[in-house]
């Protein structure tokens, strides 16, 4: 269960990051779209 509960924190803190991003306001549109989708691929990876 450890290897799971690191793999779940990893995921809420990227999560964490991604929703950082989103309310940086000097991140771009372009950034935006860029880091969502690289979380959703890193998701479905």
């Amino acid at each position: 269960t450890g290897a799971r509960q690191a793999r779940k924190r990893e995921q809420i803190r990227r999560e964490a990051h991604i929703l950082n991003l989103l309310n940086e306001p000097t991140t771009t549109n372009f950034e935006k779209v860029r880091g969502l989708a690289q979380n959703i691929s890193l998701k479905n990876s």
